[in-house]
């Protein structure tokens, strides 16, 4: 205990302590955790003194931020945890021959890995093993802490989202966002707030990413397992055409977080279907953090998007016309739903049949942070402008979450019937697809897109 923690814990207590109707006198309905009163003897000793106040290098790294306190959010002490330590009993790969590539989308994640080379592709089910609606590779990136203090993970965190349809609730969800907007020293400090966890047990960005990781983590493993191949093979990961330091520290933070997520996957393999309890998911990751060791031997590269949708395209796609040409140029332009990628490539045409060989060309490689996800404020925006209803009704604050929570489905659905009837409490808003497009936040968004495009073949011509 340190004089930090103690002042969370103790400014916590207060804020549950509430006035006697009858006496006028304080009173602490319930019982005092035995944090709370292992803090109330730590500065009743004197040990919280100030000339105790100095903590020991690394000591209550969770409890730094004010905002924790603010938050009603208190850490955890550590308690022993039964992790499955397995992948610690191998130096290297178990199946060498095989590398799994992790693809942790803004909006959906996806994993695929190659058996001895990279002409046989092993597609993951991620989505299908999830119980995703619709979907069978892809698996929602989204996390929610529920109202019964579990956290659930993927599809399941968005449904239990729309079933408690709480306007004063959020899901995490967009969690590699906060790779773009943030560094990831400041999210291993900055808890989130009460919106996404409701609960008095600290969480930062930090963990909530760890947390879903170890989750698309265990999906692709046991994925490979079903195909009679090890989960511990090389991995890799797909990253932004982000500038050369963010796109540096992201790949030092990815393999550190990624060690940590394998044993978190190993852990509750099979278990995350219903939720995980997040007094237990606290002392799991606190005893990961303990941990001297880590599965450091499973760690290959980050590999940019750009050059993995361009491989892709040339390696397994339907080819492209090459003429009495050998060699060609082409752009690849990656919308994801958080960043838009851009990179130009040579592709020279190899002979005795095999693939063409993909070369990047230098100083085209970019990442606009924006991508299918500013379409759905954009959307959003557009239904609310429609509205009548005043924006200080209950009524309103409600139907906003559910038109929140289903923003990335009417997209779709108005983009692929060309238009849609959304009914926001008792108004009913007609959007159609042509006039939407022609709406000022759309013709902003293009013109940004366009701009970039602009500016990486402006580049390519000064290499």
């Amino acid at each position: 205990m340190n004089t930090e923690q103690a002042k969370l814990l103790l400014e916590s207590l207060a804020d549950r302590v509430e006035r006697d109707p009858q006496t006028g006198k304080r009173r602490r309905a319930g019982v005092i955790s035995a944090l709370e009163f292992e803090a109330i003897t730590f500065v009743a000793s004197g040990e919280g003194s100030a000339s105790g106040a100095a903590d020991a290098p690394g000591s209550g790294a969770r409890a730094e931020s004010s905002a924790a306190a603010d938050d009603g959010n208190v850490p955890m002490k550590p308690a022993q945890h039964a992790l499955d330590l397995s992948s610690l009993d191998f130096t290297k790969p178990e199946h060498d021959f095989v590398i799994l590539c992790l693809d942790f989308g803004t909006a959906m994640s996806k994993a695929v890995a190659t058996d001895g080379n990279d002409k046989k592709l092993l597609m993951l089910p991620l989505g299908e093993q999830a119980g995703e609606p619709e979907m069978v590779f892809p698996v929602s990136s989204a996390l929610y802490i529920g109202r019964d203090d579990r956290i659930y993970f993927g599809h399941e965190a968005i449904k239990e989202h729309r079933k408690e349809n709480n306007p004063e609730r959020e899901v995490f969800d967009s969690p590699k966002r906060y790779m773009s907007e943030d560094e990831f020293a400041t999210m291993a400090k900055r808890p989130v707030g009460k919106t996404v966890n409701p609960t008095n047990i600290l969480f930062t960005i930090f963990d909530m990413i760890a947390l879903y990781l170890s989750f698309l983590t265990d999906l692709a493993c046991s994925g490979l397992q079903k195909r009679g191949i090890s989960r511990y093979v090389f991995r890799r990961f797909a990253v932004p055409s982000w500038e050369a330091a963010r796109a540096e520290s992201v790949a030092r933070y990815m393999t550190e977080i990624l060690t940590k997520s394998q044993i978190l996957a190993d852990t509750y393999s099979g278990k995350w279907l219903g939720g995980v309890d997040v007094a237990e998911a606290r002392n799991a990751l606190d005893a990961v953090e303990a941990l001297e060791k880590l599965p450091e031997y499973l760690m290959d590269r980050d590999i940019r998007e750009s050059v993995a949708a361009a491989s892709g395209t040339i390696k397994w796609g339907k080819g492209m016309y090459w003429g009495s040409r050998k060699r060609r140029l082409f752009m690849v332009i990656d919308v994801g739903a958080g960043t838009t990628d851009y990179e130009l490539f040579w592709v020279d045409k190899s002979s005795s049949g095999n693939p063409p060989i993909v070369r990047a060309v230098q100083n085209t490689s970019y990442a606009l942070p924006q991508g299918g996800n500013e379409i759905d404020d954009i959307l959003l925006q557009y239904i609310l402008d429609e509205v009548t209803i005043s924006d200080d009704a209950y009524e309103y604050k409600e139907a906003l979450s559910n038109l929140r929570s289903r923003k990335r489905d009417i997209k779709e659905q108005l983009f692929r019937d060309g238009s849609i009837s959304y009914y926001f409490s008792d108004d009913r808003v007609d959007v159609r697809q042509s006039k939407f497009l022609e709406c000022q936040g759309i013709r902003a968004f293009s013109g940004s897109l366009k701009d970039k495009f602009r500016e990486c073949l402006e580049n390519a011509v000064n290499t």
